[in-house]
């Protein structure tokens, strides 16, 4: 089983807040999102919140999910297009033989994905299975 939980919040840079070319850089992610939702075993969801743009993933899989498909790509995509933006992701993945029992954390920020170990839910069993 592969398991994802995610929230970003969108932004174009670190020192501004929002800009007519942001929601530009938005209609983009937008269009990014609709094309993957058919094929995305999950939740994909862009939505603004108090003149903010944020997005929120999450789902199981049966396999790790194909490139394109895969919410760190997501991650990588948005980080991309709106080096200002910034979140995180939790993902478990059974077939992953080293760390199946483990959670991992990939953090977006300043445009960059990098990966973490989890130090609230790590190790699975005992912490919150038997």
């Amino acid at each position: 089983m592969y398991e994802y939980h995610g929230w970003l919040t969108i932004s174009e840079n670190t020192y501004e807040e929002e800009t007519e070319s942001l929601l530009l850089v938005v209609a983009d992610i937008r269009a990014y999102i609709e094309k993957l939702n058919d094929s995305v075993r999950g939740k994909l969801d862009l939505y603004a919140v108090n003149g903010e743009f944020h997005m929120s993933l999450s789902g199981n899989d049966n396999h790790t999910p194909i490139a394109k498909n895969n919410p760190i790509t997501i991650f990588e995509y948005i980080g991309n297009q709106a080096k200002g933006s910034y979140g995180l992701l939790y993902i478990r993945d059974s077939a992953d033989k080293q760390s199946h029992n483990c959670f991992k954390v990939y953090v977006l920020a300043r445009g960059k994905v990098t990966e973490r170990e989890d130090m609230y839910l790590s190790p699975c069993n005992p912490r919150i299975e038997d």
